[in-house]
């Protein structure tokens, strides 16, 4: 049988809630290539209020260090324990304009690392964090999707454990001015709905090796007609080769940025910010044969026309499994996790209307998917991280809170589950 995912679906009487585990395990040591324990979430956060609507722009390459030209930021790779600093003003893309970004929406993506580790992404102007934004194998090509804030003069920094090249793509920028301007709209969070699944011919069939297909974003179930962007997860499944996908509005040609990296035959989902394109589409880009499913997380609103802008925090652990970090409760109605943050935990102050987590699945005992979605609504199929036994997966997840003010977590699996805030999205 086959599971949201497209994994099998575990034996019978093998569903543990996650709240169990929780309880059972009581390790406060870290994992390798997991950044933590990082600050919690009784610790005071660094917020950065003020901050605008997301303006949505063509995705473009600002680093990639295997290259010696092309990009604003290129070789060498970067050595073990060493930090970097980028400029995204230097790319001199018009797309974004020097002294309007206050956040940028990133994918970062590790590429041949020489052994496990993590990259750590923060504003210059700050301390490195102790969370991690991306977790990798030694030789795996990662990517996560990452909001992070820029200092005054357009830069952040990037970390990284262990030697490796690595690829930045922005994706698009949050104002720097204060709320909602002319050029970018609030987050408006979804219960998360499934718009592509090849395996069942949902929004397209199989892809082809260079097969491309538009995705209609747009209409039911899906965001309003005047949707600036969209939020997507989307998963590669059974691939042929190894490759990449690309997200990328409809009408332009494909950029040179990529949203997912993977090997063959595996299953690799990560979060996509994509602006959206003519008719109410986005298109995708495969190198090799895939299946590829698609599940809406939420939109932005064009300019003014939702409330609430994006509201950055030195990223902070609200939950963490191994050491029973957070506030939580079990639904039984879901077999899930509610896990409570609009209530001035971690930060997060009462009213807000979404959130920005960097969500890890550590050490899974069997192949297997998570779920996360706003409080309160019905469990969703669809689907926010994929592993295999063993694995540490990051991904992100930009997600509505639900009626208690909290998100919720399922995966039939029994892995450990570590969480930490990068920001929040204001209600008005």
């Amino acid at each position: 049988m086959r599971t949201a995912n497209g994994c099998r679906a575990p034996r019978p009487g093998a569903v543990v809630s996650i709240i169990t585990l929780a309880l059972a395990v009581l390790v406060a040591t870290t994992t390798t290539g997991l950044a933590g324990p990082t600050a919690t979430a009784s610790a005071a956060t660094t917020a950065n209020p003020g901050r605008g609507g997301f303006v949505p722009i063509t995705p473009f390459r600002l680093v990639d260090t295997r290259e010696r030209s092309g990009v604003a930021y290129g070789a060498p790779a970067l050595a073990s324990a060493e930090t970097r600093t980028f400029n995204v003003y230097k790319a001199g893309n018009g797309q974004v304009p020097a002294g309007k970004v206050g956040s940028l929406a990133l994918n970062v993506t590790a590429v041949g690392a020489g052994g496990a580790g993590f990259l750590a992404v923060w504003p210059s102007d700050s301390g490195r964090p102790t969370a991690s934004a991306v977790n990798y194998a030694g030789g795996d090509i990662v990517a996560n999707a990452v909001a992070v804030r820029v200092a005054s003069d357009g830069t952040f920094s990037v970390f990284s454990q262990t030697s490796t090249n690595i690829v930045v793509d922005v994706m698009g920028y949050y104002a720097a001015t204060p709320g909602n301007t002319p050029d970018g709209g609030g987050f408006v969070g979804l219960t998360p709905n499934r718009l592509m699944d090849t395996r069942d011919a949902l929004g397209a069939r199989r892809f082809a090796a260079g097969g491309a297909a538009p995705l209609k974003v747009t209409g039911a179930g899906a965001a309003p007609d005047n949707a600036a962007a969209v939020v997507l997860n989307v998963t590669v499944t059974a691939p042929g080769g190894p490759g990449f996908l690309s997200v990328y509005p409809a009408g332009i040609g494909r950029p040179d940025a990529s949203n997912v990296n993977y090997d063959p035959g595996q299953t690799v989902a990560n979060q996509v910010t994509v602006k959206v394109g003519q008719g109410g589409s986005v298109n995708l880009f495969s190198q090799a044969a895939a299946d590829v499913v698609v599940d809406i997380m939420g939109w932005y609103a064009p300019g003014p026309a939702a409330p609430g802008g994006f509201v950055p925090v030195s990223p902070v652990r609200v939950m963490d499994s191994r050491i029973i970090l957070g506030d939580l409760n079990y639904d039984p109605v879901t077999d899930s996790v509610i896990l409570h943050l609009s209530s001035g935990f971690g930060g997060v102050p009462a009213g807000a209307s979404a959130v920005s987590l960097n969500v890890t699945v550590v050490g899974p005992d069997v192949p297997s998917y998570l779920t996360v979605w706003p409080d309160g609504a019905t469990r969703p199929l669809s689907s926010n991280i994929n592993f295999a036994i063993g694995a540490t997966v990051p991904n992100a997840v930009a997600v509505g809170l639900g009626a208690e003010g909290g998100v919720e977590f399922y995966t039939p699996a029994f892995p450990d589950l570590v969480a930490d805030l990068g920001g929040y999205f204001t209600a008005a």
